[in-house]
């Protein structure tokens, strides 16, 4: 839960945990989450997962497990995941300039899609993981405008409100990763 929809005063910068700390790639991504798809009876930090581009295919493996195809998407060129608090995964995508968001709506007891018009960079992150933390947790949906915002939307406006932290991004500014700092903050890491 981003407070007041708008990014502190004062920058209060942290690194991030992992495994939002590591590289990433735009094809490939990775992130804490639970036992196994659905299943969040070990909580969201249970082990650390993979999702990546493999062809048509967006891909994601546990640590401990087989790697699964979730989708298809022809010429996705980025791609970003988390986990809902259900352990339900959903997946930031980039197909030329046009971002897609897809997501397990609870409305319709199922997955959909919904396109966001163009960007780039686009991050997702499950704000804080923490147990305790589950009722006040938000997936977050991030990305750059071409006019250069910083723009985010959360699963409690079940991603239809934008909010802009940033109007001054130049073209060559990339959104490289978004998380839960060790400051226990949520944090976006422009470089």
């Amino acid at each position: 839960m981003m407070p007041g929809n708008q990014a502190s005063s004062v920058p209060v910068v942290a690194a991030l945990l992992s495994p939002d700390n590591k590289v990433v790639t735009p094809l490939f991504d990775y992130e804490q989450g639970g036992v196994a798809i659905g299943d969040a009876s070990q909580g969201l930090a249970f082990q650390e997962w993979t999702g990546w581009v493999d062809g048509l295919a967006i891909r994601l493996k546990p640590a401990n497990g087989p790697a699964v195809t979730l989708f298809e998407a022809a010429n996705v060129n980025e791609m970003s995941f988390c986990f809902d608090q259900n352990m339900r995964p959903a997946v930031a995508f980039l197909q030329g300039q046009s971002l897609g968001l897809r997501w397990f709506d609870s409305t319709i007891n199922g997955y959909r899609v919904d396109q966001f018009g163009e960007g780039r960079c686009p991050r997702m992150a499950l704000d804080d993981k923490r147990a305790s933390q589950v009722k006040n947790s938000d997936m977050i949906f991030a990305y750059i405008t071409l006019d250069g915002r910083l723009v985010y939307r959360q699963q409690r406006d079940r991603f239809q409100t934008p909010y802009t932290l940033r109007t001054d991004l130049r073209y060559t500014d990339r959104l490289k990763n978004i998380g839960m700092g060790r400051n226990w903050r949520m944090e976006f890491e422009i470089v």
